[in-house]
Protein backbone atom coordinates (compact mmCIF):
# COMPACT_ATOMS: atom_id res chain seq x y z
CA UNK A 1 0.00 0.00 0.00
CA UNK A 2 2.81 2.41 0.82
CA UNK A 3 4.44 1.73 -2.54
CA UNK A 4 1.17 2.37 -4.37
CA UNK A 5 0.66 5.57 -2.39
CA UNK A 6 4.13 6.88 -3.22
CA UNK A 7 4.54 5.66 -6.81
CA UNK A 8 1.09 6.19 -8.30
CA UNK A 9 -0.95 9.30 -8.99
CA UNK A 10 -4.27 7.53 -9.70
CA UNK A 11 -5.91 4.32 -8.56
CA UNK A 12 -8.69 1.98 -9.56
CA UNK A 13 -10.43 -0.62 -7.44
CA UNK A 14 -11.72 -3.76 -9.11
CA UNK A 15 -14.29 -6.08 -7.58
CA UNK A 16 -15.16 -9.37 -9.30
CA UNK A 17 -13.57 -8.06 -12.50
CA UNK A 18 -15.64 -4.87 -12.55
CA UNK A 19 -14.53 -1.30 -11.92
CA UNK A 20 -15.63 -0.32 -8.43
CA UNK A 21 -13.71 2.96 -8.05
CA UNK A 22 -11.46 5.27 -10.05
CA UNK A 23 -9.78 8.29 -8.50
CA UNK A 24 -6.95 9.45 -6.29
CA UNK A 25 -4.57 7.00 -4.66
CA UNK A 26 -5.52 8.09 -1.15
CA UNK A 27 -9.24 7.59 -1.83
CA UNK A 28 -8.59 4.25 -3.53
CA UNK A 29 -6.58 2.91 -0.60
CA UNK A 30 -9.21 4.07 1.89
CA UNK A 31 -12.00 2.39 -0.10
CA UNK A 32 -9.94 -0.81 -0.30
CA UNK A 33 -9.29 -0.82 3.45
CA UNK A 34 -12.95 -0.16 4.22
CA UNK A 35 -14.20 -3.02 2.02
CA UNK A 36 -11.48 -5.68 2.24
CA UNK A 37 -11.61 -8.72 4.56
CA UNK A 38 -14.58 -7.78 6.71
CA UNK A 39 -14.10 -8.41 10.43
CA UNK A 40 -16.92 -6.99 12.50
CA UNK A 41 -18.10 -8.05 15.93
CA UNK A 42 -21.69 -6.85 16.14
CA UNK A 43 -23.10 -9.40 18.56
CA UNK A 44 -20.91 -9.35 21.65
CA UNK A 45 -23.99 -9.42 23.87
CA UNK A 46 -24.50 -13.06 22.82
CA UNK A 47 -21.26 -14.18 24.50
CA UNK A 48 -22.43 -16.38 27.36
CA UNK A 49 -19.11 -16.90 29.13
CA UNK A 50 -18.21 -13.62 30.81
CA UNK A 51 -17.30 -12.34 34.24
CA UNK A 52 -18.50 -9.30 36.18
CA UNK A 53 -21.65 -7.78 37.61
CA UNK A 54 -23.24 -7.24 34.17
CA UNK A 55 -24.17 -3.62 34.94
CA UNK A 56 -22.43 -2.57 31.70
CA UNK A 57 -21.40 -5.00 28.95
CA UNK A 58 -19.75 -4.88 25.53
CA UNK A 59 -22.36 -4.86 22.77
CA UNK A 60 -20.19 -4.48 19.65
CA UNK A 61 -16.74 -3.51 18.44
CA UNK A 62 -15.37 -2.26 15.13
CA UNK A 63 -12.63 -0.07 13.64
CA UNK A 64 -13.07 3.21 11.80
CA UNK A 65 -10.93 5.73 9.99
CA UNK A 66 -11.05 9.39 11.01
CA UNK A 67 -13.95 9.98 8.57
CA UNK A 68 -16.14 7.52 10.49
CA UNK A 69 -15.99 4.81 7.80
CA UNK A 70 -15.66 1.24 9.05
CA UNK A 71 -12.26 -0.32 8.47
CA UNK A 72 -11.62 -4.01 8.01
CA UNK A 73 -7.88 -3.70 7.44
CA UNK A 74 -5.46 -1.24 9.02
CA UNK A 75 -2.25 0.13 7.50
CA UNK A 76 0.75 0.37 9.81
CA UNK A 77 1.29 4.06 10.53
CA UNK A 78 -2.25 5.18 9.71
CA UNK A 79 -4.64 6.65 12.28
CA UNK A 80 -7.30 4.20 13.47
CA UNK A 81 -10.32 4.58 15.74
CA UNK A 82 -11.46 1.76 18.05
CA UNK A 83 -15.24 1.91 18.50
CA UNK A 84 -16.78 0.19 21.51
CA UNK A 85 -20.55 0.07 21.86
CA UNK A 86 -21.63 -0.64 25.44
CA UNK A 87 -25.00 -1.81 26.70
CA UNK A 88 -25.89 -0.14 29.98
CA UNK A 89 -28.10 -2.41 32.07
CA UNK A 90 -27.92 -0.21 35.18
CA UNK A 91 -28.39 3.43 34.16
CA UNK A 92 -27.32 4.70 37.59
CA UNK A 93 -23.69 3.62 37.07
CA UNK A 94 -20.91 6.18 36.92
CA UNK A 95 -17.13 5.84 36.57
CA UNK A 96 -17.19 3.35 33.68
CA UNK A 97 -13.57 2.42 32.95
CA UNK A 98 -13.09 0.73 29.57
CA UNK A 99 -10.08 -1.48 29.03
CA UNK A 100 -8.78 -3.32 25.99
CA UNK A 101 -5.73 -5.40 25.14
CA UNK A 102 -4.08 -6.42 21.87
CA UNK A 103 -2.83 -9.99 21.41
CA UNK A 104 -0.67 -11.67 18.77
CA UNK A 105 -1.44 -14.94 16.96
CA UNK A 106 -0.10 -16.92 19.96
CA UNK A 107 -2.50 -15.02 22.27
CA UNK A 108 0.45 -13.22 23.88
CA UNK A 109 -0.60 -9.80 25.12
CA UNK A 110 1.33 -7.02 23.37
CA UNK A 111 -0.21 -4.05 25.17
CA UNK A 112 -3.26 -2.98 27.14
CA UNK A 113 -4.95 0.26 28.11
CA UNK A 114 -7.77 1.41 30.37
CA UNK A 115 -9.45 4.79 29.99
CA UNK A 116 -8.80 5.21 33.73
CA UNK A 117 -5.04 5.31 33.07
CA UNK A 118 -5.76 8.77 31.62
CA UNK A 119 -8.34 9.63 34.30
CA UNK A 120 -11.16 9.30 31.77
CA UNK A 121 -14.40 7.67 32.90
CA UNK A 122 -17.81 7.42 31.26
CA UNK A 123 -21.41 7.31 32.44
CA UNK A 124 -24.89 6.93 31.00
CA UNK A 125 -26.31 10.11 29.51
CA UNK A 126 -29.69 9.78 31.27
CA UNK A 127 -32.06 7.19 32.70
CA UNK A 128 -33.18 6.18 29.20
CA UNK A 129 -29.62 5.63 27.95
CA UNK A 130 -29.47 1.95 27.01
CA UNK A 131 -26.38 2.09 24.78
CA UNK A 132 -23.22 4.19 24.90
CA UNK A 133 -20.61 4.42 22.13
CA UNK A 134 -17.03 5.15 23.13
CA UNK A 135 -14.23 5.82 20.62
CA UNK A 136 -10.47 5.71 21.08
CA UNK A 137 -8.14 7.20 18.42
CA UNK A 138 -4.69 5.68 17.94
CA UNK A 139 -2.41 7.95 15.94
CA UNK A 140 0.15 6.28 13.65
CA UNK A 141 -0.89 2.68 14.45
CA UNK A 142 2.46 1.16 15.51
CA UNK A 143 1.88 -2.55 14.92
CA UNK A 144 3.50 -4.26 11.96
CA UNK A 145 1.88 -6.47 9.37
CA UNK A 146 0.05 -9.20 11.22
CA UNK A 147 -3.32 -10.18 12.62
CA UNK A 148 -4.14 -9.07 16.14
CA UNK A 149 -7.06 -9.91 18.39
CA UNK A 150 -8.74 -7.41 20.70
CA UNK A 151 -9.95 -8.40 24.15
CA UNK A 152 -11.81 -6.16 26.57
CA UNK A 153 -12.83 -5.59 30.17
CA UNK A 154 -15.10 -3.00 31.81
CA UNK A 155 -14.82 -1.75 35.37
CA UNK A 156 -17.44 0.30 37.22
CA UNK A 157 -16.17 2.11 40.32
CA UNK A 158 -13.11 -0.13 40.19
CA UNK A 159 -15.12 -3.37 40.19
CA UNK A 160 -15.44 -5.73 37.26
CA UNK A 161 -18.65 -5.20 35.28
CA UNK A 162 -17.83 -7.20 32.14
CA UNK A 163 -15.02 -9.48 31.03
CA UNK A 164 -16.01 -11.55 27.99
CA UNK A 165 -14.00 -14.76 27.76
CA UNK A 166 -13.00 -14.35 24.14
CA UNK A 167 -12.16 -11.74 21.57
CA UNK A 168 -14.04 -8.52 20.92
CA UNK A 169 -12.67 -8.49 17.39
CA UNK A 170 -9.80 -9.04 14.99
CA UNK A 171 -7.48 -6.47 13.40
CA UNK A 172 -6.00 -7.31 10.01
CA UNK A 173 -2.86 -5.24 9.43
CA UNK A 174 -1.13 -4.47 6.13
CA UNK A 175 2.34 -2.91 5.92
CA UNK A 176 2.31 0.86 5.57
CA UNK A 177 4.70 3.78 5.28
CA UNK A 178 5.15 4.14 9.05
CA UNK A 179 8.28 6.32 8.81
CA UNK A 180 7.05 8.52 5.94
CA UNK A 181 9.93 7.49 3.65
CA UNK A 182 7.89 6.24 0.70
CA UNK A 183 8.72 2.62 1.61
CA UNK A 184 6.84 0.04 3.59
CA UNK A 185 8.22 -0.59 7.05
CA UNK A 186 9.30 -4.21 6.46
CA UNK A 187 10.69 -4.87 9.93
CA UNK A 188 10.51 -8.13 11.85
CA UNK A 189 9.06 -6.66 15.03
CA UNK A 190 5.57 -6.80 16.54
CA UNK A 191 5.42 -3.01 16.85
CA UNK A 192 7.35 -0.02 15.55
CA UNK A 193 8.71 3.08 17.27
CA UNK A 194 9.25 6.51 15.82
CA UNK A 195 11.35 9.20 17.47
CA UNK A 196 13.95 11.84 16.63
CA UNK A 197 17.63 11.21 15.82
CA UNK A 198 20.28 13.82 16.70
Amino acid sequence: MAAIKNLCTKSILLENGKLNFSGTVTEGIQKYLVNYNKQESDNLEAISERGGSGKVIFSSFHLENENGERLNTVLTGENVVFVFKLRILDTTVKNIDIGFSLHDSYDEMLTYLYSGFQDIYFESIDEKCEYLTVKYLINAFPFSSNRLTVQGRILVDGKEADWPKGNLGVINIQPGDFFGTGKTADINSPFLIKGTWE
